[in-house]
């Protein structure tokens, strides 16, 4: 598929390549706080106002080095929900503590990081994801005090809104 310009969808590009290798540096620089790290990326989410560019520029990052387990925090950020937004880049970004990473000055689970998951990779989608939610909880677990029914709502509630479940959901325990 081609836009008016005749450029193939999968090569155009809305943010310059220099602008998007700072997006994706700044998000792994661990010598500044997450809120620092996140700005940058908000400030481009904050500034474009339709889904589809905010999803191409996602995708333009993903493919500079920013982890795509992201997509959430960056769907969050172009909500306007920097709580969400937080929690959910400090999953991604910051081993919980006690965690057998170690220290939050320890680098992420390298699963985390890993490239854009492929069409027929379902079973690496499925173990990222069980990931994200064990790390999240456990994140939730630790400014909660321990509270796991509350790790498990508030992770539930960052992941999909506080939308009824269906049937056919797939529940925490």
């Amino acid at each position: 598929m081609m836009d008016a310009a005749g450029v193939p969808v999968s090569q155009q590009r809305y943010l310059s390549t220099a602008l998007v290798n700072n997006l994706a540096s700044s998000i792994h620089n661990s010598d500044r706080t997450l809120a620092e790290r996140m700005a940058p990326l908000e400030a481009v989410f904050a500034a474009v106002k339709k889904p589809d560019l905010q999803r191409a520029i996602f995708s333009q990052c993903v493919k500079a080095g920013l982890p795509p387990l992201l997509q959430p925090m960056a769907v969050a950020l172009a909500q306007g929900d920097r709580g969400v937004a937080g929690r959910l880049a400090e999953a991604v970004l910051v081993d919980p503590p006690g965690s057998a990473g170690g220290s939050s000055d320890q680098p992420p689970h390298p699963d985390l990081l890993a490239g854009p998951v492929q069409i027929g990779d379902g079973l690496d989608r499925a173990r990222r994801t069980g990931l994200l939610f064990t790390r999240l909880i456990q994140h939730g677990l630790a400014r909660n005090g321990g509270d796991l029914d509350a790790a498990v709502v508030q992770t539930r509630s960052d992941l999909f809104g506080n939308r009824p479940i269906l049937p056919g959901d797939i529940v925490l325990p």
